[in-house]
């Protein structure tokens, strides 16, 4: 079913579709907004831009006080919906997009919610009627990749490993990381289909990870103790799945194939919408026992025995090397192939990705009290729904007018200040250039 009867939460819905994962109406979305937020949250975030904004700019869209707004963000932040972001000079805030982002958040324990109510609708909304996971597997570039388990590349040159494949990197250059419970895993216990894997390995960093930490939804730890945890994940089995970017990566997942919802999707939905690593593996049959394990083992059913052979289907695997620390007789190596396009921040993902959705104009013209605000976005809209051959001329000289004059407004500097550590956005990247 696709409706939502309560104007106050379908408008939140529709505010929530406008970002590039979507959201599409669902009678369980609605169950799942409703026990979130209250009517008066809902009526104000549907108010809110995308990008990031200050307690003031949240204030003169609400109609309220400076106080009575920054109160309202603050709780907003301590339910997980809403990045808390600090610097020296600013404090600002981000709406967490629904995946990666406060389905998770709001799932990572701590009794705030009807855990029970959630977890079920979560999976009627995501694991049955799956309109959800399509909308967000279409935008390009995607959203998620595979980190290949570096255990996995012993036999490769480290020179042709770049830094931004290795998850011990991500660990490393990290300012801030924090430990919470996997959603997937605890959603599946509450609706009993509790997996045999650890819940408390979902990783997080940088800003991210400090304003769950603040607001007690994750757990402070150390580089040390995240690389332990790291360690025990690839010994237990499962993938590491994180934020499709090269740097500041906000999360990485410890997943399993039977629990995870990228993992799951990418099954039921033709083996897409997630960037794999830039690795598959590869049999040696002169060493292979033919035992079955790595068949057992892969979390995306991409190995298979055929006529007493073990076939790996290269377009399905993900690349994660789980198979590798599993096989017996060491007959598995990860092969490396031509790499898969990462962006190089979240930048440079959002924009690529609300270009290809058709949605660049909800960032661009994102104040919804403007009248003007909405015929520009109606008119971008237009354009951006342009046949196939004339919209890809408007892209690429959208991509290269937008990016380059985004970096001059308060905006982009306000990203840039808080998520790339007041690094300006490269515009240069390849992909850009096309």
């Amino acid at each position: 079913m696709s409706h939502m009867t309560s104007k106050t939460y379908y408008d939140l819905q529709k505010r929530l579709n406008e970002n590039v994962q979507g959201a599409p109406a669902s009678k369980y979305l609605k169950k799942i907004l409703e026990t979130i937020f209250t009517e008066e949250e809902a009526r104000f975030i549907t108010l809110l831009p995308l990008g990031v904004f200050t307690a003031k700019e949240a204030s003169e869209l609400w109609d309220v006080s400076i106080t009575k707004a920054r109160r309202i963000l603050n709780r907003l932040a301590d339910k997980g919906t809403m990045i808390d972001l600090k610097s020296k000079k600013k404090h600002a805030y981000f709406l967490a997009q629904p995946l990666a982002g406060f389905f998770e958040m709001t799932m990572y324990g701590g009794e705030r919610y009807d855990e029970d109510k959630l977890a079920n609708n979560f999976y009627d909304y995501m694991n049955k009627e799956h309109r959800f996971m399509k909308e967000l597997f279409k935008p390009y570039p995607k959203s998620g990749r595979v980190f290949v388990q570096e255990p996995a590349l012993h036999d490769q040159k480290a020179s042709e490993i770049y830094n931004y494949e290795k998850m011990s990197e991500v660990i490393d250059n990290a300012t801030n990381i924090g430990v919470g419970i996997c959603y997937c895993r605890h959603k599946m216990e509450h609706i009993g289909k509790k997996c045999i894997h650890e819940q408390h390995n979902c990783l997080t960093f940088n800003e991210v990870a400090l304003t769950l930490i603040e607001h007690n939804i994750a757990k402070k730890i150390s580089k040390k103790q995240a690389k332990k945890i790291l360690k025990e994940s690839i010994e237990a089995g499962l993938v590491q799945f994180g934020e499709s970017v090269q740097n500041n990566v906000a999360f990485v997942c410890n997943c399993c194939g039977c629990c995870c919802e990228g993992l799951l999707a990418y099954k039921k939905l033709g083996h897409k919408g997630i960037a794999h690593s830039n690795y598959h593996a590869k049999v040696d049959s002169n060493l292979c026992a033919k035992c079955g394990v790595c068949e057992s083992r892969c979390p995306v059913d991409a190995i298979s025995i055929d006529n007493g052979k073990i076939k790996v289907n290269k377009h399905v695997c993900i690349g994660c090397g789980v198979c590798t620390r599993f096989c017996p007789k060491d007959a598995i190596h990860m092969q490396r192939h031509s790499p898969e396009f990462i962006p190089k921040d979240d930048f440079e993902r959002i924009v690529l990705q609300a270009i290809d959705a058709g949605k660049l104009q909800n960032y661009i013209f994102d104040n919804h009290k403007l009248w003007t605000h909405k015929i520009l976005r109606r008119l971008t809209s237009v354009i951006l729904g342009l046949p196939a051959t004339k919209r890809l001329l408007f892209n690429r000289q959208i991509e290269s007018i937008y990016f380059k004059m985004a970096r001059k407004t308060k905006k982009v500097q306000m990203f840039e200040e808080f998520f790339l550590n007041g690094k300006k956005v490269d515009c240069s990247h390849p992909e850009m250039e096309k």
